[in-house]
């Protein structure tokens, strides 16, 4: 190695960081980042307003559109405030992009950029912080943001945090974050960002916090490294909307640290914090959509215990910091789980049974999607939630997926549904009445003995009826047809069902299929196993026997209906 030369590491490194400090001062000039600042006075006919940028002394003239217009009175923030804008451009061309506070802020539509103003009123701070970047699966500390001088919001705010590669690099990620008091609990877990533009060159990071009742604390974690030249570093740009917090440095720097495998927002049920997935990825969803398997799922309404005999899994959403090995397990709760109830005013938890989850009408049970840790089913992960207490306010959590449904007895018959897209005990079936016509002739029920069920599902029909002839049932002559509850389809194929014929005396019988007839009707042509014709009542030709008093006709379909 030649001292002097590019081989030698030492100089490497210095006019690496030279010409990303030289980068950064040219696209500083030429574009130079949004500010932020407060309209000190408006003129709405010329379409500009007088802002005080944020460290500036002199307020500067901007441009402004009739649809963005600040207000010099804001009603966050009080009069003599005027709203916080954003703005771009360069001297001589300022103009206004976004109101961030005022009205705007006031109904919760601010959050439009990262360079947010640090005000006087101790409410908000923004912060950049430039984070080196460390070794593969090592982590950058980035500091400590504490508001221990709140007078009554101590460890609670709303965080909007920005993490981008500087250099030569595409790689930038967005989160927010609902920070509770104790929110982690001192422990450190993942964020998941709400905007991923995916590896860049091979490179990838996630951001992880740790909070607890005075403030919280940031660190970047490199996730993938795509070796070779690998210039700058991390910027993160912090929003904070917390009552007088300020920023510590102190444990800034490199270290060594074991990955969590929580994610923040998945721990506490009930009070919808979950952890914000993804818009685009719209991970929850997908793996509602996806889940599949279960087994054998059973809703016992005689018992209201719902089970099922294999494990479902959600799976399709990718292998990456949300599910680590691409899918979760939903297994059953094992004899003695305790699962905690919602909404309802009649319980706050049931006790799973060797049978199954104890499931009422009405209530549904949630699974919590563990995001960020193992595959493997998590019996105290599961949530019934019930809506029979009317006086109470609950929002389930973003993170839970429905693993069943139960609806209540007088509009489904206790059935209920499956995350899986499976319908159980659902409507009951319908009654109607079976007749038998023939090719021509009067014919008459009179004192026969019917029953007839059907269940209609989109346009598939099944039915189960059975026919049996009394002393004043009339049947006319030729063909017989059996009626059937809805019209089937044209198109239909010929054999749409099996049945019984049986004799009465002497005691005799023969199978059947059910042929439908050439018209797009409900008629089905009865033809016998033993004769191989269609059955009819015909003089001397009565197939397959003279039909008397006591006959029974019995028979099983499944048809598509005509509409």
């Amino acid at each position: 190695m030649s001292p002097g030369g590019f081989d030698d590491l030492n100089l490497a490194m210095r006019m690496r960081e030279t010409i990303n400090r030289m980068v950064r001062e040219e696209l500083g000039r030429v574009r130079p980042p949004e500010q932020y600042g407060r309209a000190i006075s408006v003129n709405r006919a010329a379409l500009t307003a007088s802002v005080l940028l944020n460290g500036d002394t002199e307020p500067i003239r901007v441009k402004m559109s009739s649809q963005i217009q600040p207000r010099e009175t804001d009603e966050v923030n009080g009069s003599g405030n005027g709203c916080m804008v954003l703005v771009g451009g360069s001297s001589g061309n300022y103009w206004i992009k976004d109101i961030i506070s005022g009205h705007a802020y006031a109904e919760g539509m601010a959050m439009s950029g990262m360079q947010i103003y640090s005000g006087a009123q101790g409410i908000a701070l923004n912060q950049t912080v430039e984070a080196q970047l460390p070794a593969l699966n090592s982590v950058y500390h980035i500091g400590r943001w504490d508001n221990t001088n709140s007078s009554v919001q101590d460890g609670r705010g709303y965080l909007w945090i920005s993490v981008r590669q500087d250099l030569f690099s595409s790689l930038m990620k967005t989160y927010q974050v609902s920070l509770k008091v104790n929110g982690t609990n001192g422990v450190w877990q993942k964020l998941a960002s709400t905007t991923d533009h995916g590896i860049a060159s091979g490179n990838d990071l996630e951001l992880e916090i740790m909070s607890d009742n005075t403030g919280f604390e940031l660190r970047v974690r490199r996730t993938k490294d795509g070796g070779g030249f690998t210039p700058g570093s991390y910027l993160v740009s912090l929003w904070a909307h917390m009552d007088s917090v300020v920023y510590d440095p102190t444990n800034v720097g490199e270290s060594a640290a074991t990955a969590p495998t929580r994610m923040y927002g998945t721990t506490v049920p009930g009070d919808d914090n979950g952890p914000f997935l993804s818009y685009g990825m719209n991970y929850n969803n997908r793996a509602q959509m996806n889940m599949q398997g279960g087994g054998v799922c059973v809703m016992n309404t005689t018992t209201n215990i719902f089970s099922w005999s294999e494990r479902f899994l959600l799976f399709g959403q990718g292998r990456n910091q949300y599910s680590p090995a691409g899918s979760f397990e939903i297994i059953q709760p094992p004899n003695g789980t305790a699962i905690p109830v919602y909404g309802s005013a009649l319980a706050t938890s049931v006790t799973a049974t060797s049978a199954g989850v104890p499931l009422q009408n009405n209530q549904t049970l949630y699974y919590e999607v563990p995001y960020g840790d193992v595959i493997t089913g998590i019996a105290t992960n599961f949530r019934i939630v019930a809506h029979d207490d009317l006086t109470t306010i609950f929002t389930v959590p973003s993170h839970w997926v429905m693993v069943a449904s139960r609806a209540d007895s007088l509009s489904l018959s206790g059935g209920a549904k499956v995350g899986n897209g499976e319908n159980l005990n659902g409507p009951a079936w319908a009654t109607y009445t079976p007749t038998i016509e023939n090719a021509s002739g009067s014919t008459s029920n009179g004192n026969a003995t019917v029953v007839g069920r059907y269940r209609r599902v989109g346009r598939t029909v099944h039915v189960m009826a059975s026919f049996t002839i009394g002393s004043t049932t009339s049947l006319g002559t030729g063909n017989m047809y059996f009626i059937l509850p809805v019209n089937a389809r044209t198109t239909v194929p010929d054999i749409v069902g099996f049945g019984m014929a049986q004799r009465a005396s002497p005691l005799t019988r023969d199978n059947f299929t059910m042929n439908m007839s050439s018209t797009a009707d409900n008629r089905a042509l009865l033809i016998g196993s033993k004769t191989g014709t269609v059955y009819n009542n015909t003089g001397g030709s009565q197939d397959p026997w003279a039909w008397a008093s006591g006959d029974v006709i019995r028979l099983n379909a499944t048809y598509e209906a005509a509409f």
